[in-house]
């Protein structure tokens, strides 16, 4: 459970889930807010140093977006390898009223962020 985790794991999955909101606002425009975190695997800890986040689109519509994150360290013999992955669903939200778009019906709140702003 999240709650039994070592800071460094809640860091990183903090880390992660603004990167893939950073790269949800840039390409859905405007305000956008995490619907979900599908997926957050965690292979090891206590790495920090020369971490490196990417994020990909796993899928995308006009109104939300699924970004795969993964979390990579350097090896020892070169190389490197996965430290963790997550997987967060980011929709529309209308920021002035708090409440995600009308056409994604009960859509959960929760990070908010602004296109250039993560």
């Amino acid at each position: 459970m999240l709650s039994n985790a070592p800071a460094s794991g809640l860091d990183l999955l903090t880390r992660m889930a603004t990167t893939a909101a950073a790269h949800a606002a840039v390409r859905l425009g405007g305000a956008i807010r995490l619907a979900g975190c599908e997926n957050f695997e965690l292979a090891a800890m206590g790495i920090e140093d020369d971490l490196t986040l990417e994020s990909w689109t796993v899928d995308a519509g006009r109104q939300q977006m699924v970004i795969s994150v993964f979390a990579t360290a350097p090896q020892e013999n070169g190389g490197r390898r996965m430290t963790a992955s997550g997987r967060f669903t980011f929709i529309i939200s209308d920021i002035a009223s708090g409440t995600a778009s009308d056409s994604v019906p009960g859509a959960p709140s929760g990070i908010a962020a602004k296109a250039g702003k993560a």
